[in-house]
C-alpha cells in the first residue's frame, strides 16, 4: 500500500489546500487529485530541465557555479558595498522570508518593494476600507447568486475560482449553484470565462469604466447620459434590473483593469458601485485576485513591519512611502538604486524597455529556483528551494486566510529556502 498527503497549491492566490499526492510503497509519485494545470505548471518545476541545482556568478562571458557559503558571503558583500539596494518582488515567497527581506533593507538603509506596488496596494485597502474582506471566497460560495468578473479571466489564472467558489458549486443560499447564479462578464476581450456569461461585455478600457460608472447612476434612478459603444440602454436596464433582484452580489477584479497611472480612479468606481449597490438592498463584496500566490502576505507583512503595504524607501524619513516615487520602477528609471536583489519575482518581464536597459546597468542578485530571464540577466543567482513543495511558511489567500505551507518534498542537495538563505545574508550584514 502507498500513502496519501495532503497538499496546498501555491500555483496562485487561491492556495487550494484539498490537494491529495498519491505515493506508491516506494515513496514515487503515483497520483496528484484536484490539481489544475497552474498548479501542475508550477508542481512540474520539481524535475524540469530549467531547475537551478547550484548557485552561481556571472564572469565576463559565462556564468560559474559557486557553493552556497560563498553565495552568502558574495551577497553579503555586494550589498554592503552598496549606496542603496532595491529588495523587490516577494509575491511568490513566505510571509517568513519577506520579514527577513525587511530587515536587510532597512539595516542597509535601502528599497523595500513587492509587486502590489503597481495597484494592488489600493485596492486591498480600498476593500478593507469598505467591508472586510475575510473569507470573501466561502462568503461567494454560500451567498452570491450574481458573480461578477471585471477584467479577470479565472478560467486561465485561477482555473478553481469557479468550480470551487463563485459558478458552479451548491451554497448554503445558492442551493442550486451553477443555475442559481447569474454570471456577468466585463473585459477588454472575449475570454474562456466570458464564453459562460449571462452579461457579456466586452469593451475598451475606457469604456469599461464609463459602463460601471453608468450602472452606479441607473442604480439610483437616474437615465443614461452618455453613450457607451455597443451597450445599448436596454441591455444596461435589464443588468440593473438584475442587479436590484439578486441578493447577494460578488465582484470580483483583476490587475488587467487596474494595474496602471490611474488604478486609484479605478478602483474608487468599483468600490462606488459597491456602495450604489448596497443603497438597493442587496450585499455586495468587491475582492482583487493577484496572481501571486502571497501577494496579500507581501502586502500585510510590510504593513505590520514598516506601517506602509510596500515601497518602502528607509534612507528617506521625510518621505518613506509613495508608491508613485519610491516603487522599484520608479527607483530604477530614476537611477536612485544602485544594485538590485530580486526574490519571489521575474522582474525582467514585468518591465518596459527604458526601465530594462536602466535595470541591466545595475549589479542584479537573484533568488529563484528556475532558469527565468531576471536570473539569465542577473550578475548572480542563487537557487533556492521551491516554496509549497520543499520548504513550508506562512502565506495569505487573496480573501486573508492565513495558511501554513507543509512541504512534502526536500530540495536538491546545498539547496536552501528562501528563509534560511536571507537570514544567513542577514547575519553576514
Amino acid at each position: 500500500m502507498g500513502r496519501v498527503e495532503k497538499l496546498v497549491c501555491t500555483g496562485c492566490s487561491l492556495l487550494c489546500e484539498d490537494i491529495n499526492v498519491v505515493f506508491d510503497d516506494k515513496g514515487k509519485i503515483n497520483n496528484i487529485f484536484s490539481m489544475c494545470n497552474v498548479g501542475f505548471e508550477r508542481f512540474k518545476h520539481l524535475s524540469l530541465d530549467n531547475r537551478l541545482k547550484s548557485s552561481a556568478i556571472r564572469g565576463e562571458n559565462k556564468f560559474t557555479n559557486i557553493s552556497i557559503d560563498d553565495a552568502v558571503e558574495r551577497v553579503a558583500e555586494m550589498l554592503k558595498a552598496s549606496k542603496k539596494p532595491l529588495l523587490y518582488g516577494w509575491g511568490y515567497c513566505s510571509c517568513e522570508a519577506i520579514k527577513l527581506g525587511l530587515d536587510i533593507a532597512r539595516k542597509l538603509k535601502g528599497v523595500f518593494d513587492n509587486q502590489a506596488s503597481k495597484g494592488y496596494w489600493y485596492a486591498y485597502a480600498q476593500a478593507e476600507k469598505h467591508e472586510s474582506i475575510s473569507n470573501v471566497l466561502e462568503k461567494t460560495l454560500d451567498y452570491a447568486n450574481h458573480v461578477i468578473f471585471l477584467g479577470f479571466n479565472p478560467a486561465e489564472t485561477h482555473p478553481r475560482h469557479a468550480s470551487r467558489y463563485s459558478i458552479f458549486p451548491r451554497g448554503v443560499k445558492v442551493e442550486k449553484g451553477v443555475e442559481g447564479r447569474s454570471i456577468t462578464v466585463i473585459d477588454s476581450e472575449n475570454t474562456k470565462t466570458s464564453r459562460i456569461a449571462h452579461n457579456k461585455f466586452i469593451l475598451e478600457a475606457e469604456d469599461e469604466l464609463k459602463l460601471i460608472k453608468a450602472i452606479s447612476s441607473m442604480l439610483k434612478g437616474e437615465k443614461l447620459t452618455t453613450s457607451i459603444s455597443d451597450v445599448s440602454e436596454t441591455k444596461l436596464l435589464e443588468l440593473v434590473r438584475d442587479f436590484k433582484n439578486s441578493s447577494y452580489i460578488s465582484i470580483f477584479y483583476g490587475s488587467s483593469f487596474f494595474e496602471n497611472k490611474d488604478y486609484r480612479l479605478k478602483v474608487d468606481t468599483i468600490y462606488q458601485l459597491v456602495e450604489k449597490i448596497r443603497e438597493v438592498n442587496v450585499e455586495c463584496t468587491a475582492l482583487p485576485m493577484p496572481k501571486p500566490y502571497n501577494m496579500l502576505g507581501a502586502i500585510k507583512t510590510t504593513l505590520k513591519e514598516t506601517g506602509y503595504p510596500c515601497a518602502v524607501d528607509f534612507s528617506d524619513e521625510e518621505k518613506k512611502h509613495s508608491p508613485e516615487e519610491k516603487s522599484a520602477i520608479s527607483m530604477i528609471l530614476n537611477g536612485e538604486v544602485d544594485l538590485a536583489l530580486i526574490v519571489g519575482s521575474n522582474i525582467f518581464t514585468e518591465l518596459s524597455r527604458p526601465v530594462r536597459k536602466k535595470f541591466m546597468g545595475i549589479p542584479v542578485i537573484v533568488l529563484d529556483f528556475i532558469e527565468s530571464l531576471t536570473v539569465k540577466n542577473s550578475n548572480l543567482y542563487v537557487a533556492s528551494a521551491i516554496t509549497g513543495l520543499e520548504t513550508g511558511g506562512t502565506v495569505y489567500r487573496a480573501d486573508e486566510k492565513e495558511v501554513s505551507l507543509t512541504p512534502l518534498f526536500k530540495p536538491p542537495e546545498n539547496i536552501l529556502s528562501d528563509e534560511d538563505f536571507l537570514s544567513k545574508v542577514c547575519k553576514k550584514i
